[in-house]
């Protein structure tokens, strides 16, 4: 998202950012399903508090690092306080998320104990478990709000709950990961599966959801070599299971791996091996 795009978004209106009160508070918790309707929240200043969303079904987008990257099942994000938040939820990714804002100085202290970015992504391993924790936490949270308003809520029980569900956040139960990692791994196994196809960075980029710059630089560093030649070791490696098993002619296994011209398959073929497909295949001998 552009500044000028983010420039017509309304400021979100939190009815429920309370300063810390207590020790230990939750200022607000529930779930919510965007199926029917897109939805952001636009927080230039961030909150006072804690804000933790975690995703239990589809997906959603938030900004991170100047780019807006995606959320799938079982992550959970933590934001800081007073960190600036954009999040998409959209009808494409039909998402289902838990969510909950803390605040108070047990809670500063534990969470800084932990030494959460300002921006925090965790792979949550058991997410049957988390989710049921999770929902415990807003079934219990939920008929204290209606009963006392829009008030912080410090009550054992709810305290607990929460205490419970930061504990999957601690480094022995959650995979701390970078959403551009996994971006870069969705990439990855899009194009292990689609590699016979005409190489398209755009498509690439849009489901790893960076930019193309931005695509190309991650995926060159995780990958070790560029999108062309990552997608074409894929070709000459499939053309030689061809050439080794199967009984196809030259321009038969280059047309199965997406290469139009044999002519032009024959001379990266031999580039990246030292010989022609013929000579690779009498080598090999084929094995049909």
């Amino acid at each position: 998202m552009t500044n000028i795009e983010k420039m017509s978004l309304a400021e979100y209106r939190d009815l429920t950012d309370f300063p810390p009160e207590r020790q230990l508070q939750i200022n607000n918790s529930g779930m919510k399903n965007y199926f029917q309707r897109d939805y952001t929240i636009f927080r230039p200043k961030g909150r006072k508090d804690f804000y933790l969303v975690y995703a239990a079904l589809g997906w959603f987008d938030i900004e991170y690092k100047g780019e807006m990257v995606r959320v799938d099942r079982g992550t959970c994000v933590m934001f800081l306080p007073e960190v600036p938040q954009l999040i998409s939820f959209t009808t494409d990714g039909a998402p289902t998320i838990f969510y909950a804002h803390f605040t108070g100085e047990a809670f500063a202290e534990m969470v800084g104990s932990m030494h959460f970015d300002p921006i925090t992504f965790f792979k949550i391993h058991d997410c049957t478990a988390f989710e049921i924790l999770f929902n415990r936490l807003v079934k219990n949270f939920l008929p204290l709000k209606a009963f006392n308003g829009r008030k912080p809520i410090y009550t054992p029980k709810v305290i607990g709950l929460l205490m419970e569900l930061l504990d999957y956040l601690s480094p022995s139960r959650a995979e701390r990961t970078r959403p551009e990692q996994d971006a870069i791994t969705a990439a990855l196994l899009y194009i292990n599966e689609h590699f016979r196809e005409e190489v398209n960075l755009e498509k690439y980029a849009e489901i790893a959801h960076l930019s193309l710059g931005r695509f190309s630089h991650l995926f060159t560093k995780k990958a070790g070599v560029s999108p062309y030649k990552y997608v074409l070791s894929l070709r000459i490696e499939e053309a030689k299971e061809l050439l080794m098993y199967s009984s196809m002619n030259v321009s038969e296994v280059a047309a199965s791996i997406g290469i139009a011209e044999a002519s032009y398959f024959s001379r990266i073929f031999r580039k990246s091996t030292g010989c022609s497909p013929t000579e690779y295949r009498n080598r090999n001998g084929s094995r049909s």
